[in-house]
C-alpha cells in the first residue's frame, strides 16, 4: 500500500539524516543534527530582529509638562552583532544542507517493483 511505502521511505530518509556527516565550519555534525541547528537559528534570527527594532529607539513619555527619557532595553550594537552571527551562522547551514542535498542519495527499494 501507498502507506507502507510512505512509511519506509521516511525511514530510509531518516536513517540517512542521522548517518550522514556534513561539515559546517569548524564542526562536523549529522545531517538531523544541522537540520535542527537551523530550525533553531531561523527562529533565533526572528527574535534578534524583534528585539534590535526594540532597541532602535527610545521610549519617550510626556508628563506633566517634561520629557520622561527611558532607554532601550537592550543595547543596539549588542543584538546587531548576535543578528549578524545568527545569519552567517543560516547562510553556512543552508549552503552545507544544499551541498549534502546534491551529494547524498537514499538507497530505497520498493518491495512491488520487485515482483
Amino acid at each position: 500500500s501507498l502507506r507502507l511505502k510512505r512509511r519506509k521511505l521516511n525511514t530510509a530518509v531518516q536513517k540517512v539524516n542521522y548517518e550522514q556527516t556534513i561539515q559546517v565550519g569548524e564542526e562536523t555534525m549529522s545531517l538531523a543534527e544541522a537540520l535542527e541547528l537551523r530550525k533553531e537559528t531561523c527562529t533565533e534570527i526572528a527574535q534578534l530582529k524583534a528585539q534590535l527594532a526594540n532597541a532602535a529607539y527610545e521610549n519617550v513619555i510626556y508628563k506633566e509638562d517634561r520629557d520622561i527619557v527611558e532607554p532601550p532595553p537592550q543595547d543596539f550594537d549588542t543584538i546587531r552583532k548576535k543578528l549578524n552571527d545568527r545569519r552567517l551562522l543560516f547562510r553556512a547551514l543552508n549552503r552545507a544542507l544544499q551541498r549534502t542535498n546534491h551529494e547524498v542519495t537514499v538507497n530505497f527499494k520498493d518491495d512491488a517493483d520487485s515482483g
